[in-house]
């Protein structure tokens, strides 16, 4: 854990996010050790949601939940190609994603909380103030939004996440994307009796 993170494009943006995965006990709530920690892209769809909730005061665009991108695989121990995209990625991607594969919408696991970016600590009070944000979310429920079994007997694997605004909870169509990302093959994770996959995603504004 100890590494440098390197961003996507090989820049340092002004806004930027990670996001690290963990095994969460289903029973006692416990999680785990991160298994992955990556750089995730914000894609444009991110300055629409600045907009509303700096500009406009607007909470109905807070984000307020995440996807969980799934495949259902035959064989547990294949992995799943993650897909092309770039910042002009939208909901239309998750529309029409194939038979087997899904995302569970979930809402976040708390409020989010603020602290420092590192390399920002002269300019903010910890415990006071901040300039990075973390997200909390993971996997529930036994259907994506699609309608396809989430479960260990389907063999389940998680392998993409994003962060969303949901304007209209009732109305996933309404939603916004403020970030998205995809785990290397080797910890992509079923599914497994007992435990959900747990996802901590922090923003930072520099």
């Amino acid at each position: 854990m100890g590494r440098k993170l390197r961003h996507p494009s090989g820049k340092q943006p002004l806004c930027r996010g990670a996001y690290s995965v963990h095994l969460v006990d289903e029973v006692t709530g416990r999680w785990g050790p991160a298994l992955l920690r990556k750089h995730n892209l914000l894609p444009y769809s991110w300055g629409f949601l600045a907009c509303q909730c700096i500009g406009l005061g607007n909470p109905a665009y807070q984000v307020a939940g995440a996807y969980l991108e799934y495949q259902n695989l035959v064989n547990p121990t294949d992995t799943v190609p993650a897909p092309t995209f770039d910042r002009t990625t939208s909901l239309t991607y998750y529309n029409a994603l194939p038979a087997n594969q899904d995302f569970l919408r979930v809402a976040l696991a708390g409020p989010p909380t603020i602290d420092i970016a590192p390399g920002s600590e002269p300019y903010f009070i910890a415990g006071v103030s901040g300039n990075r944000v973390t997200f909390v979310a993971q996997s529930s429920g036994t259907q994506g939004a699609l309608g396809r079994a989430f479960s260990d007997t389907a063999h389940s694997k998680v392998y993409g996440i994003a962060l969303v605004a949901t304007p209209v909870l009732a109305d996933r169509t309404h939603d916004v994307i403020l970030s998205r990302g995809y785990f290397n093959p080797p910890d992509q994770q079923l599914k497994q009796v007992g435990s959900q996959v747990g996802v901590r995603w922090s923003i930072s504004f520099l």
